[in-house]
């Protein structure tokens, strides 16, 4: 009833019962999912993600693209182990 949702520059990530890394340093974002499913969302723009699977919003071209390689380094700030 309650949805966890991540603001982001612009963008947004629905939780759908996961765990996944966001990265927003700057204007674009990068959403990495490890296990679950999240949508992703910009302005008009919507993408649902599953596990191994990530999307980058790229502001200059207000685009999302979605990758189905999923880059296990994005998490190494948790697991210590980069790849």
């Amino acid at each position: 009833n309650k949805p966890f949702v991540i603001h982001a520059n612009g963008t947004d990530v629905k939780v759908l019962g996961t765990s996944f890394n966001v990265r927003a340093y700057d204007k674009n974002v990068r959403v990495n999912v490890e296990s679950g499913k999240v949508q992703f969302t910009a302005k008009k723009q919507k993408t649902t993600l599953t596990k191994g699977e990530e999307a980058a919003f790229e502001a200059e071209k207000d685009t999302i693209i979605k990758q189905l390689t999923y880059n296990k380094n994005a998490i190494a700030y948790k697991t210590k182990t980069y790849i």
